[in-house]
């Protein structure tokens, strides 16, 4: 079979061979087309696998089918289409060429082989930037001397390569300031090229460096290449580190140093560690340490090993010199002992080494043993019996000294009795430190009577104890003398009594007696009465009988003048102690007063046969007496009448009005005269009644006899308003019917305003002199009544008249225009005829036509502000045109900025209808309007900074003798629209008439034209040495002294150009004087200055040069500032000459009276001024009234009830300044007391005012009475609520009182005179209401107001202060003491309540407070007059309608008090051995009552593991993780090696720093097999389930009615016995505890067994179906046949499969055998004809075949990487 295969393989081969040897003769090779050999192909190092790069061409000379082909590994081509394609990724770096060889095959021609040429190429990479820099010799780091001067190069070894070519591998080294930047400060780092993408980096010192400062620098490198883009960078990091160097002294630790050290202590006793160590620590030298300053020799150094060799430290220890705190050194400084500590530098073999001090303090702590001492053994002290409690024993000067400090230093005091002394005597302190004063109090007074002879010696010791020992003693003794110690008392508070008005002098009203229990001259009582009105009474001053006091009259006594008296009645005994009561006496009324009539004669005048008497006439009397006595009612009646018809007159006897009952004729009165009388009586109704009366006389004027009457009334005239003086206007006539008319006189009485005056013979009316007609100030009509008066005797007669005049207009009065001046402003585009602004004039006259018109003089301004000259063209001047009749402006021709930027025009308005009188033209009025031109803004440029248009100019220096031709500067602008430069400049020639400069109308340069000569410059000034001056000097300088000297220069050569002179002008030019050649500024002789009347003087000082050439002369001015200094040259001035005041009898004491002011004109403390009392009146007693020394404000000091109110007090109140020395004035205060109470009745006396005029008093001139000032205007509803008595001044009530309403009256009181005209004085009067309890408190607030709240935190001290709440009540002093208590809310009594000052509640704490017990508090305050301890407390709700009650809502505060909760703080759970990584165990919750309390966060502070089969107890960690936030305990590991164990865990809670805001919970994990675990099966889907767990823990712990907890793991769906899932049901792994121990699953098995009704619900409630174990038991595993016969068919399948490819592989190895064989006796030569130069040869393609075999699996033939074999 073998031979058989081979004979056939061999046939088929020799038969291709013979076949292609016949055919090769008519084959040619073929070739590479130009442009299609690959020549001088380069390619990208980037170009991306798989793209096309080239496409290969070639063609068969037989025209047949070529075929392309490529070596290597790099690229592939389609041997159809040429198209070549990169297969592998091309790295310039590995090589930056490919060699390839590319061969070209045709096909077979008439049975010849194909040819096959081959070509060798080779492609260039081109260099792309794909590679970083790279740092070579990492890493960095080096050592520098921290000495290195700034600017070496401390490092060179950094190396960067970069592969890539050219500017992908230039290099550039930085320092990444971002990341280092300290680092890049101190370091400069610079790359150099050593080579072809190498390069060298180095390190270059910027700053000085400080090893003490830092040692170490970390530099952050960065080599980034320079690539054109994509650049690409490495970073890395250098370390330098700062060698030391010995340049910093020694350095203590945590100095200074403190210590402690009780004083005594043994040798040896260390106190203190001191360390030290060098400055340098880089290399630190050795220290030694000693003492400095230890005077004492207290204190010793002892050394002490350091572990740490740079630390080198010492023990301060006590020597045996021993502390004494009671050393004056040590006590005077506070028990403070100060020396100081060296460490100093060891240097071997040199000079001594740097030293540093630092200062140690040792407090020394007092040691007890000292004892107190007391500073006396024996003291005598008298005291008075009426001693009061709690007063000090007078000139004891006891005191106690322990010389010790602090708590060694005190004792306790107290008193031991030896005789009489036990309660009577207290002793303060009885704590003491120290030196102490002792002071003995009177402790119960009550114990000391002189009376009782036994009792009047009292001995005691004073002790001072120590430890419960009494140390030291004194002993006191006290000896009682006599007092008054009893005051006189009265039976009663007030007394009442009445007497008759009428009761004669002397006459007895009462005795009032007190009672006095002292004994002796103590006893003996004397009398007296005080008060307003108690001159009009006597006292007894032994026995207490009161009686009227005499006077020159019957009676003593008027009720009309006053009806009661307040009186004081005072009884004071022998020892000066004093007791009053009030003493009412009312005066009892006494008809004793006659009606007086208000006028003293009555007269009338009627007309004969008329029943009218005009005006009426009313008869009027009035009646003192009281209402007892009629109460002024007043009956009228006509006593007698001498007319023959008596019934013609009668007078109404109530309101007293005369009347005619009849007509009257001349015939009735006595012998026909036309004069009668009447006598009419008044009569009161007193009893007695008592009666006055009065004459009326009367005249009767016949019917034809009358007043004079006006003829040809109504009057009217007219008179021009330029009407001169006495020009006569009108002429009015009257006649008198009785009488002649030449005897009427006329009179003007109103509505002329001195305009007009009227003749009083004539009546001519004529224009007053002086007068003003103006229409426009007085109006044009004037309505003037006018009187005639006749020469009628007793009554003269008098008519009356109204004379109207016009007053005429004249057009006598110029124009004015409605503004001083215009300005408008407009740009210099505005059209012709455009409106520019209007002006307008007004004139008063009625017929006035005004005409408006341009006039010179016109002006204009260019834009530099220059005036524009004449010698321009004037056609400025007509630019605008008005309108005459409106007045309107308009432009009248084009504008243009550059010429004329400003033009003021004069507009003139003229009266046409108008000439000026005194000039014979027409009335005109002249304004200027001033008219802004502004340039185009679209169009103008504008010139760079620093021009502005607001300050359009640049400022440059030149310096004098410039070159000419230097540039002086460049000017640029730029258009504001564009934004290009603007290039075309030119100079205005106006503004340079000298031609200084030239501008380059092109670039804007200025260049200098001419030479520059500082003198020649025509704005050349005189230059003061100053700006201004300025100075300050005393007012009380006096002439010749200088106060300053001004000093200018002129710089110009010529002497008499540099002479100056100096002159003076403004304020103050003729107060000073100056010196015109020094410039010495002086007061002139004979002037003062006051710096009271002027204080600053502004002069204006001027210089000026060439005084001999005032046509030539320069001048400049300086303002010159002379403040005036103040000196104390001025006293006080009161701003009265005399202070008056009224105060009424009541008022509290420190009550403001009067405020006296004094102003001092002088400056600063001159000014200041005191105020004081500088003496009393001897009527006064020292110390009632006080002034504050600042304010003038004078104050009462002590109560003024019943003290000298009859008369006034006299203070004399001295203002002194506090100058040096001090000036002062003086001024009386007169003070008036009164009384006025509350309650006082209607007519009540309340004050007498009493005036003096010096004129005769029994003229009117000098007869005085009184009133108040408008009595309207004081009271509210028009009533008074006092009554003034004209004649006498008393003061007395009108109506009730209310001093809640009004508690004080402020009026004017008015004393005049009786004469003509009047005379009159004018006082302010105060009268204050004194107070009763008539008002219950309340608190102010609305009617269902909301709480008030308050805020407190929680556990504050007892008796902290919460709030307060205040309630008002209206009355004052006692009266408004208010008491307030909690009336519900109160149940707990955790608050109480207090009065404080200003009758405020204050809340405050009584319990301790708990914000998590309560949070707040709602408490009701009741208000009241009586003490709570008074009040039967009844708890009643809160009425918001009651305004007694207020309600209080106290919030309490939380304060981080409580440590958090955990829920459970024992958990008990079990975890599987295979739970995973990370699994959540548990969910750990705590909670902090505190709402204030932080974030609570979990740690692990103990994790413990114990197996109990081992006893094995293991302390760990890492094996469990808790989230701080959440709480959730989760693993961290696997759990095999912890089988059979379990872990006890520790977790801490924690709200906030501090120990007390912990909690921590105990966890133990079991480790667990799933065999150890049971499995509750439910008929449930998992995620129900997850919801129902928790309940079904709680519910199992109530069915099984035992302690036990449950712990489920899991809930996923079940699983069946076959391992397929039921998603209909639920499986959960479970275990149970019981008192946290994990059960046996057999024993929860049987007591979860289903027998019990409770196990049976609680399994149908929850869908329970089974409970079984966690990990069933698995069965093995049976193969079924069908299974089995598989498994055989696959055996043989692969051993059939084996054999086969065993024989494919002997027959492939065979038939290579063969083929070689055939080619290597039947080898035929490839023509080379036509073929280029890089052909192979046939050799060459022996070794390219074989090469193929090498590289290319033969049977790949459709491969176009194969290359061609024989088929």
């Amino acid at each position: 079979m073998k031979s058989y295969v081979d004979s056939i393989f061999s046939f088929f081969i020799l038969f291709i061979v013979t076949l292609q040897d016949s055919f090769a003769q008519f084959n040619h090779a073929p070739e590479f087309l130009p442009g299609g050999d690959m020549s001088k192909l380069s390619l990208r190092e980037d170009t991306s696998v798989g793209s096309s790069i080239y496409t290969l061409r070639g063609r068969d000379p037989e025209n047949t089918q070529v075929y392309y082909y490529i070596s290597g590994d790099s690229f592939s081509v389609d041997k159809i289409t040429g198209i070549v394609r990169l297969v592998r990724p091309l790295d310039r770096e590995k090589e930056n060429t490919v060699d390839v060889i590319i061969s070209l095959t045709d096909e077979k021609v008439q049975g010849q082989d194909p040819n096959t040429i081959s070509i060798k190429r080779e492609i260039t990479i081109l260099d792309q930037n794909d590679n970083a820099p790279v740092f070579r010799n990492v890493p960095y780091a080096f050592f520098v001397d921290e000495t290195v001067p700034v600017g070496t190069t401390v490092y060179k070894g950094i190396l960067v390569t970069d592969a890539d070519l050219g500017l992908n591998a230039d290099v550039r080294i930085t320092c990444m300031e971002d990341i280092t930047p300290l680092s890049c400060m101190k370091f400069e780092v610079k790359s150099l090229g050593i080579g072809d993408g190498k390069y060298r980096g180095e390190i270059i010192l910027k700053e000085k460096l400080d090893y003490e400062e830092r040692s170490t620098y970390t530099l952050a490198l960065k080599a980034e290449d320079l690539s054109v883009s994509g650049r690409l960078n490495s970073t890395v990091n250098a370390v330098v580190e700062v060698q030391d160097i010995q340049d910093q002294p020694p350095e203590f630790q945590n100095a200074p140093y403190s210590a402690t050290v009780l004083e005594n202590s043994p040798p040896g006793t260390s106190i203190l560690t001191i360390t030290a160590k060098d400055g340098d620590t880089g290399k630190p030298r050795s220290l030694t340490l000693s003492i400095v300053g230890d005077e004492k020799g207290y204190f010793q150094l002892k050394k002490v090993k350091d572990k740490n060799r740079a630390l080198f430290s010492a023990q301060l220890q006590t020597s045996n010199n021993p502390i004494d705190r009671e050393n004056p050194d040590i006590l005077n400084n506070g028990g403070l002992y100060v020396f100081a500590v060296k460490a100093t530098e060891v240097v071997v073999d040199g000079p001594a080494g740097d030293s540093v001090m630092t200062n140690v303090t040792v407090v020394v702590n007092d040691l007890n043993d000292q004892t107190p001492v007391f500073n006396v053994k024996d003291v005598n002290i008298t005291i008075s019996e009426d001693i009061s409690n709690n007063t000090p024993l007078a000139g004891l000067n006891m005191v106690v000294t322990d010389n010790d400090v602090g708590d060694n230093a005190k004792f306790s005091l107290q008193l031991k009795d030896v005789q009489n002394s036990e309660g009577v005597f207290s002793v303060f302190p009885t704590v003491a430190v120290g030196r102490t004063p002792v002071i003995i109090r009177i402790a119960d007074s009550s114990k000391l009577d002189y009376e009782q002879p036994d009792r009047r010696i009292f001995i005691f010791n004073v002790v001072a104890n120590q430890g419960g020992q009494a140390l030291s003693t004194a002993s006191v003794t006290v000896t009682l003398s006599d007092a008054n110690d009893n005051s006189p008392v009265f039976e009663n508070d007030q007394y009442l009594f009445q007497v008759p008005e009428n009761a004669s002098p002397e006459t007895g009203i009462f005795t009032l007696q007190a009672y006095d229990s002292d004994s002796g001259s103590f006893g003996e009582l004397n009398y007296t009465l005080k008060g307003f009105g108690s001159n009009k009474f006597l006292v007894d001053q032994f026995t207490g009988k009161i009686m009227i006091a005499p006077c020159d009259q019957e009676s003593c006594l008027d009720y009309e003048t006053q009806p009661s008296y307040s009186l004081t009645f005072e009884a004071e005994d022998g020892g000066g102690k004093v007791s009053s009561v009030n003493l009412f006496i009312e005066v009892i009324d006494v008809n004793d007063n006659l009606p007086e009539f208000t006028q003293k004669e009555y007269s009338r005048e009627i007309q004969e046969n008329s029943l009218e008497i005009s005006p009426p006439l009313v008869i009027k009397a009035i009646d003192k007496d009281g209402p007892s006595q009629g109460g002024g009612k007043i009956k009228y009646s006509i006593k007698t009448s001498d007319l023959s018809v008596k019934e013609a007159l009668a007078v109404d006897s109530t309101t007293g009005e005369v009347k005619l009952l009849k007509p009257l004729k001349f015939t009735d009165t006595p012998q026909n005269s036309g004069l009668f009388s009447i006598v009419v009586e008044a009569t009161d109704g007193g009893n007695p009644p008592l009666s006055a009366e009065t004459v009326v006389a009367f005249k009767l004027r016949k019917e034809n006899y009358g007043a004079p009457v006006f003829v040809d009334e109504p009057y009217s005239a007219v008179v021009k308003e330029n009407a001169r003086e006495g020009a006569s206007v009108f002429h009015v006539k009257a006649t008198d019917p009785d009488g002649p008319d030449a005897d009427i006189t006329y009179f003007l009485e109103a509505g002329a305003k001195d305009n007009f005056v009227v003749d009083k013979e004539t009546g001519v009316i004529s224009v007053a002199k002086g007068s003003d007609l103006d229409r426009d100030v007085y109006g044009n009509s004037y309505q003037i009544i006018i009187h005639a008066v006749d020469t009628g005797h007793p009554i003269p007669q008098t008519a009356t008249s109204t004379v109207s005049i016009t007053v005429e207009d004249v057009n006598n009065k110029p124009p004015k225009f409605t503004q001083d001046s215009y300005v408008q402003y407009i740009p210099e585009s505005l059209p012709v005829g455009e409106k520019v602004i209007k002006v307008s004039a007004h004139d008063p006259d009625m017929n006035s036509k005004l005409r408006y018109s341009i006039i010179e003089p016109i002006t204009a301004r260019d834009k530099t502000g220059a005036i524009v000259t004449s010698s321009l063209s004037d056609h400025y001047k007509t630019a605008f045109r008005i309108d005459g009749t409106n007045g309107e402006i308009m432009v009248n021709m084009p504008l243009d900025y550059s010429s004329v930027s400003v033009i003021i025009l004069t507009i003139q308005a003229v009266d046409l209808n108008a000439v000026n009188a005194a000039s014979g033209k027409q009335q005109s009025s002249t304004v200027e309007v001033t008219i802004y031109i502004q340039a185009h803004s679209d169009v103008n440029p504008v010139f760079a900074p620093p021009w502005t248009p607001s300050n359009p100019k640049i400022v440059i220096s030149v310096p004098e003798e410039a070159s000419v031709g230097s540039s002086l500067l460049t000017l640029t602008a730029r258009d504001p629209l564009t934004h290009k430069s603007v290039s075309h400049f030119q100079k205005i020639s106006e503004s340079d008439v000298h031609n200084y400069v030239s501008v380059s109308p092109f670039s804007g340069a200025v260049t200098l034209n001419r030479r520059l000569d500082f003198e020649e410059l025509p704005l050349k000034h005189i230059r003061f040495d100053a700006k201004s001056y300025i100075t300050s000097v005393s007012e009380s300088v006096r002439y010749p002294e200088t106060l300053l000297t001004v000093l200018a220069s002129d710089r110009d050569t010529k002497k008499s150009y540099r002479t100056i002179r100096y002159s003076l002008s403004g304020d103050g030019s003729s107060v000073f004087t100056i010196d015109q050649i020094s410039g010495n500024l002086q007061v002139r002789e004979g002037m003062e200055l006051d710096r009271e009347n002027q204080s600053v003087y502004n002069l204006q000082v001027t210089a000026t040069d060439n005084p001999e050439e005032g046509s030539n002369q320069r001048r400049t001015s300086v303002l010159v500032i002379i403040n005036l200094l103040d000196e104390n040259d001025n006293p006080p001035m009161f701003s009265q000459l005399v202070y008056t005041t009224v105060v009424p009898e009541n008022v509290p004491t420190d009550f403001s009276i009067a405020t006296i002011q004094a102003k001092d004109p002088d400056h600063g403390k001159n000014g200041e001024v005191v105020y004081s009392i500088v003496k009393d009146t001897p009527l006064t007693t020292a110390g009632y009234f006080s002034i504050n020394s600042d304010t003038g404000t004078v104050k009462v000091t002590e109560p003024l009830a019943g003290k000298g109110r009859s008369e006034p007090y006299a203070l004399v109140i001295r203002a002194t300044d506090k100058g040096n020395p001090p000036q002062y004035s003086d001024v009386n205060l007169v003070l008036i007391v009164f009384v006025c109470f509350q309650n006082a009745t209607v007519g009540t006396s309340v004050f007498q005012v009493v005036a003096v005029d010096p004129d005769n008093p029994s003229t009117s001139n000098g007869k005085v009475a009184y009133k108040f000032l408008d009595e309207q205007q004081n009271s509210e509803d028009g009533e008074f609520e006092f009554l003034l008595d004209a004649a006498t001044g008393i003061i007395t009530t009108r109506k009730s009182l209310d001093r809640e309403t009004k508690e004080n009256f402020t009026m004017i009181v008015v004393a005049h005179d009786l004469g003509f005209p009047p005379q009159e004085a004018h006082r302010v009067l105060r009268i204050f209401i004194l107070d009763v309890d008539d008002n219950d408190p309340q608190f102010n607030r609305p009617v269902n107001s909301e709480p008030v709240e308050m805020k407190i935190k929680e556990e504050v001290p007892l008796d902290t202060v919460v709030g307060a709440v205040k309630a008002i009540d209206k009355d004052v002093g006692r009266n408004a003491i208010i008491y307030y208590y909690f009336s519900d809310g109160h149940e707990n009594e955790a608050f109480g309540i207090r009065t404080i000052a200003n009758n405020t509640g204050e809340i405050f704490t009584k319990k301790q407070i708990d914000r998590e017990e309560n949070d707040h508090y709602s408490l009701t305050v009741k208000v009241g007059k009586f003490s709570p301890s008074s009040i039967q407390h009844v708890s009643k709700p809160y009425d918001p309608s009651d305004l007694t009650e207020i309600q209080v809502y106290i919030n309490i505060i939380d304060i981080d008090d409580n440590p958090p909760i955990f829920e459970k703080t024992n958990n008990v759970l079990g975890i599987r051995v295979n739970t995973a990584v990370d699994t959540q165990l548990l969910t750990l919750s705590a909670t902090d009552p505190d709402i204030t309390s932080g974030l609570i966060t979990y740690s692990i502070t103990n994790i413990t593991f114990y197996r109990p089969s081992t006893q094995e107890k293991v302390r760990t960690s890492g094996i469990f993780d808790i989230d701080p936030r959440s709480g959730v305990l989760s693993s961290r590991q696997a759990f095999g090696q912890y089988v059979s164990g379990y872990f006890v865990l520790v977790v801490e809670a924690r709200s906030s720093p501090g120990s007390k805001n912990v909690a921590y919970a105990e966890i133990r994990i079991y480790v667990l097999h799933d065999r150890d675990l049971l499995k509750f099966v439910f008929y449930k889907r998992p995620n129900e389930v997850q919801n129902i767990i928790p309940n079904l823990q709680k519910d199992l712990q109530v069915a099984l009615a035992q302690p036990v907890s449950l712990n489920i793991y899991d809930t996923q769906f079940y699983s069946r016995g076959d391992g397929s899932l039921d998603f209909e049901s639920t499986s959960s792994c479970f275990q149970l505890l019981e008192d946290n121990a994990i059960l046996d699953p057999d024993k929860v098995l049987r007591i979860l067994d289903r027998k019990t009704s409770s196990i049976e619900d609680l399994y149908k409630n929850y869908s329970i179906i089974a409970v079984e174990h966690c990990l069933p038991g698995k069965a093995p595993y049976k193969m079924t046949w069908s299974e089995v016969f598989v498994l055989i068919i696959a055996s043989l399948i692969c051993v059939v499969a084996f054999l086969v490819a065993v024989l494919v592989c002997c027959m492939y190895a065979r038939y290579k055998k063969i083929v070689r064989k055939a080619r290597y006796y039947n080898q035929i030569s490839v023509p080379v004809q036509g073929v280029p130069e890089s052909v192979l040869s046939p050799a060459e393609q022996q070794r390219i075949y074989e090469w193929q075999e090498m590289n290319t699996p033969m049977a790949d033939t459709a491969s176009f990487r194969s290359y061609p074999i024989l088929h």
